[in-house]
């Protein structure tokens, strides 16, 4: 006759695992495995925890049970950091003393502020050349509007000065003299003006 699978519930109340062999609540056999009590209940709750058995106390879990759904309890713990030895010398060439470590860290808060000060010079530095390119194209604007103003100053000017040329007042011609009595010669500009 094939064997049935274990049942959680056996109907004679008590547990088909051999006798001797521990019994744990779900908490005492989550705390021995290490694992979370939901870990220890889902397990339940699936059937995958052999001969288990729901008490009015709550869950009675054989050693076997666990074993057999993969749990491991009373497995030893790792070590703890604080307690172990410290490095043989010999052997702790990849450390360096913990003296250096104050000086390596002074030297990297030294570092770190520096770079700090690099970033916000180059950052204002940065401010001030946009600032100047920005000043030198209103600038240059500014210079080619002023001599757009003065050409258009000027060319009404160049037309009045070289575009309509002065007409030259014609001058009578001159009958020679008669009589034998000639006018004195002026020189200068009134001696110009009046010997036309």
């Amino acid at each position: 006759m094939p064997a049935s699978p274990p049942s959680n519930n056996p109907s004679s109340g008590t547990p088909a695992s051999m006798p001797g062999r521990p019994r744990w609540s779900a908490s005492e056999a989550a705390r021995r495995c290490g694992v979370g009590r939901s870990t220890i209940q889902r397990a339940l709750v699936a059937g995958r925890i052999p001969d288990a058995v729901e008490t009015e106390k709550g869950w009675s879990i054989p050693l076997d049970g666990l074993l057999a759904a993969g749990f491991t309890p009373d497995r030893p713990s790792p070590p703890d950091p604080t307690l172990t030895s410290p490095p043989n010398p010999a052997r702790g060439h990849d450390r360096a003393p913990t003296n250096n470590d104050g000086e390596h860290a002074r030297r990297i808060a030294e570092l770190e502020l520096a770079l700090e000060r690099e970033r916000a010079r180059a950052e204002l530095e940065h401010a001030r050349r946009v600032a100047a390119e920005q000043l030198a194209a209103e600038r240059a604007e500014r210079v080619a509007d002023l001599r757009h103003t003065l050409r258009m100053i000027e060319a009404p000017l160049a037309e009045q000065l070289h575009g309509a040329p002065e007409e030259s007042p014609v001058e009578p011609p001159v009958a020679p003299a008669t009589s034998t009595e000639q006018a004195p010669t002026l020189f200068g500009l009134l001696g110009r003006l009046l010997n036309r």
